[in-house]
């Protein structure tokens, strides 16, 4: 059976050993504990446990941000004392929603004061998996880098635990019947309903930015909340999730340039899998009970029905698709897919970036998940378009 953590688990711990696998060894494991395909799988093992626990911005420079050109972590890594923001804003931990479906966040905020207007924000929707509210990939935090670095730019944004991270417990009820809207659209309406409410925010400049499978989701958002001024496309997939995960997984095992009989195992059991989903999805064969692919077929006929680019044509309001280049989980042509796609919009602007991969981090030649277990910081180019 392939193994695939699914959209209920909180990720597995962290284990050191890791640092010291073969790179076959771990290309296989970042296949193999791939979840939902769109975000590499070294999310899993790297995001620890939460569970219990630009437009209207200056374009001044995040300053701290990056500096390194891929080669690890800025001289002025601001972060210098667990949980204390650095000079130049504040981050307040705040709770969305109540009861089971409740989610810890950060709101943070620019200094000094805004003016009478509030700050414009951006809330940060993430990708697929259960990640918590920076995003952590092992030592990189790409959200926080990004909240960090737009306070600097005079802007505030919030952020939260996906609920598959902060309680998968409330999925239970949903075993077969899970779609990608109770995983994505009750925690976006109580960050939207937070910041409406919220006195220093600038109601009529509030912007969600959507990455990778968050960005999916940001037409079915456009759908049901009012209260958004525009979007940002990080990174965005347009593409159908499952049919993704075996071109992953073949330049996962090619990146060593061969591919050993373990490997060639784990892409039969994909191609298995996958057989078995599109036989659902054509009819051939009726839903089972038990997951596939890590997720409830549900999940696999919802994706597969709602088209993101067809649902992208009536968004009339501004868009920012930003792609990096060498991003192999979302490939750089899916941008102008977007851009083509979103024919309501008389605002949309597409920007791409040649070395920068799908968490936004520089670097040189093809993009390899072994980088991941080096710190880095997102680009600051990239932050300052926002």
């Amino acid at each position: 059976m392939l193994v695939i953590i699914n959209v209920f688990e909180t990720g597995s711990p962290a284990s050191e050993r890791n640092h010291m696998m073969n790179r076959s060894s771990l290309m296989r494991l970042i296949a193999l504990l791939c979840i939902l395909f769109l975000l590499p799988a070294i999310a899993a093992c790297g995001a620890g446990s939460v569970g219990n626990g630009n437009p209207g911005s200056s374009s001044s420079e995040a300053e701290g941000i990056s500096g390194t050109n891929g080669s690890g972590i800025g001289e002025d890594n601001y972060v210098t004392t667990p949980g204390a923001p650095p000079p130049g804003f504040t981050e307040e931990e705040v709770t969305l929603g109540t009861g089971d479906w409740a989610v810890k966040g950060k709101l943070t905020l620019p200094k000094p004061a805004a003016d009478g207007k509030g700050y414009p924000v951006v809330l940060l929707v993430s990708g697929s998996g259960p990640n918590d509210m920076d995003e952590t990939l092992y030592k990189n935090k790409p959200f926080q880098d990004i909240a960090q670095g737009l306070a600097r730019q005079g802007v505030a944004s919030l952020r939260y635990n996906k609920i598959t991270k902060q309680n998968p417990k409330v999925f239970e009820p949903y075993a077969t019947t899970l779609t990608a809207n109770e995983e994505y659209l009750p925690n976006v309406h109580e960050a939207l309903a937070f910041l409406e409410k919220e006195a220093r925010i600038d109601r009529t400049r509030v912007f969600v930015l959507g990455h990778s499978l968050g960005g999916t989701m940001i037409p079915r958002i456009n759908k049901v909340e009012t209260l958004p001024a525009g979007y940002i496309l990080l990174a965005g997939s347009n593409a159908f999730l499952a049919d993704e995960l075996l071109r992953q997984y073949q330049y996962l095992f090619g990146l060593d340039g061969k591919t050993d009989e373990d490997e060639k195992t784990a892409m039969q059991q994909v191609e298995l899998e996958l057989g078995k989903l599109h036989a659902i999805l054509d009819g051939t064969t009726t839903a089972p009970s038990t997951p596939i692919l890590g997720a409830p077929a549900s999940y696999w006929l919802d994706l597969y029905a709602q088209d993101p680019l067809k649902a992208a044509a009536v968004i009339t309001k501004p868009v920012l698709v930003l792609q990096g280049d060498r991003d192999y989980n979302v490939l750089p042509e899916s941008a102008e897919k977007w851009q083509a796609a979103l024919t309501g919009s008389k605002d949309v602007t597409v920007r791409h970036y040649p070395a920068l991969n799908h968490l936004m981090l520089a670097g040189t030649g093809k993009d390899d998940p072994l980088n991941l277990l080096t710190p880095q910081m997102v680009d600051a180019a990239m932050i300052s378009d926002l």
